[in-house]
């Protein structure tokens, strides 16, 4: 039987979601980076370097807002 949405807290992910943490100055600043590179590439006519950026805001944006728990918690950030 699945645990999945079971509880006052809510189970499986978002219960990990919500405990993950405050937000974070790094996260801030890999947002800052990729948005500046989406500027420049879409200023410049580049449109696959704008795509690359904006698909690599995928994972700072939740780690900027939740911190670093929540970049544990994404596929991209499964390092130890």
């Amino acid at each position: 039987m699945s645990r999945m949405g079971t509880g006052a807290t809510g189970g499986g992910a978002r219960g990990e979601f919500r405990a993950a943490g405050s937000p974070s100055l790094r996260g801030f600043g890999w947002v800052l980076l990729f948005l500046a590179v989406a500027w420049f590439g879409a200023s410049g006519g580049h449109e696959r370097v704008r795509l690359v950026s904006l698909i690599g805001l995928l994972w700072p944006v939740p780690y900027a807002l939740r911190g670093k728990g929540v970049g544990r918690l994404l596929p991209a950030g499964n390092y130890r």
